[in-house]
């Protein structure tokens, strides 16, 4: 846009000239906030009340791994915030969202096993339908 000279001259009264474009973006900023609120939610919280409530990890130690985890997973964000730059950042929260979505219960069986093998195997043997 700005090589054929196409840039906005006002940039924010363009895009809230009408109640349909900021509509859409309020719509937009919803959207997104919602996906990183449940995948961030998911991870914090649905993680330490899975590692506390079901696979029966004291607090301090369910608290220690999922503090753990969220340290090794936070130079993550640097190294896809810098590939967003690079191919765009719907491809990179698209695909974040879907892999979230792939993962999650296969994550959090995996998760049951390493934290409280007892529970897995009974959960093997017994299945609820």
């Amino acid at each position: 846009m700005k090589a054929k000279g196409e840039t906005a001259k006002a940039p924010l009264k363009e895009s809230f000239s009408t109640w349909r474009k900021t509509g859409t973006i309020i719509a937009a900023m919803i959207g997104i906030a919602a996906g990183f609120t449940v995948t961030w939610y998911t991870a914090q919280f649905a993680t330490l009340g899975l590692l506390k409530q079901v696979a029966l990890l004291d607090d301090l130690t369910a608290t220690g791994v999922n503090a753990t985890a969220q340290i090794f997973a936070t130079p993550f964000c640097i190294l896809f915030g810098a590939l967003s730059d690079r191919i765009g950042r719907k491809k990179v929260m698209l695909t974040g969202y879907v892999l979230t979505l792939l993962l999650l219960f296969p994550l959090f069986k995996q998760i049951t096993h390493y934290a409280n093998p007892e529970l897995s195997a009974a959960m093997a043997t017994a299945p609820v339908p």
